[in-house]
């Protein structure tokens, strides 16, 4: 327990509007040993105070901790179900340019190497 800590909080944002927008939580990893063992789900309450909004999602942690860009991580967008395989992409700035990567590709278990602009995931949401 005392090599327990908290990693890097990354944003969460939504398309709404077609504008990427800021949801007010973030994806904290709990890390080991340097290791991520889960993220828990951190929300900015209106009276400027955080609170714990759940969590546990293990294998995204790990996902984004083996990712080949994850120094490249701004935030991750939550996209609606049954509308692109998969509910969360990962947003990265590479090149001055915000990309948007599946978190995960069903046929590899890995972050997808398919990188989408904001205006692609937008046209697939509308699909």
């Amino acid at each position: 327990m005392e090599n327990l800590h908290l990693g890097k909080p990354i944003p969460r944002y939504i398309i709404e509007n077609e504008n990427l927008i800021f949801t007010g939580y973030w994806e904290v990893p709990v890390m080991s040993d340097s290791e991520p063992l889960f993220f828990t789900r951190v929300k900015l309450e209106d009276d400027g105070q955080y609170s714990n909004a759940g969590g546990g999602a293990s294998k995204l942690a790990e996902i984004i901790h083996n990712y080949e860009h994850k120094d490249l991580l701004i935030g991750i967008l939550g996209v609606r179900p049954n509308t692109i395989s998969g509910w969360n992409y990962l947003i990265i700035r590479k090149d001055n340019k915000d990309i948007f990567v599946k978190s995960y590709d069903d046929a590899t278990g890995k972050v997808s190497k398919t990188e989408y602009s904001l205006n692609e995931i937008i046209n697939l949401l509308k699909k």
